[in-house]
């Protein structure tokens, strides 16, 4: 070989070698980037699964609160039906006094009129 062949051959070998080094610059660089978008690919599943346990948490705090509803609607079922109750229990005391003594009066008519000399 010559002195210009080596030359040459030299000067390509030079050249590919800093097209080589611009390729490895531009692959640290992607590299890099990569780094960055994984890490907030993570950052969003982190995020992604501590939405669903708040959810979770969320899920179970609406059941206990559709649960304290029902227990507040029962009990305020009660209390709207307590004095109605009380007004009920009271006509029927009512009713069976005045009952009772217009059946007291029909026993003593009868008494006095079939036992006229007791009464």
């Amino acid at each position: 070989m010559e002195t210009t062949e080596i030359i040459k051959e030299l000067m390509e070998i030079n050249a590919r070698s800093k097209k080589n080094e611009e390729n490895i610059n531009g692959l640290h660089i992607e590299i890099e980037e990569i780094k960055k978008e994984n890490q907030a690919i993570h950052d969003i599943a982190t995020s992604v699964k501590l939405i669903a346990q708040d959810m979770s948490y969320v899920k179970d705090d609406v059941a206990e609160v559709k649960n304290s509803q029902s227990q507040i609607r029962n009990e305020l079922s009660e209390v709207k039906n307590k004095p109605i109750k009380s007004k009920a229990q009271w006509v029927d005391k009512a009713v069976g006094a005045i009952t009772g003594a217009i059946g007291m009066g029909i026993l003593a008519y009868i008494l006095s009129v079939v036992f006229p000399q007791i009464f």
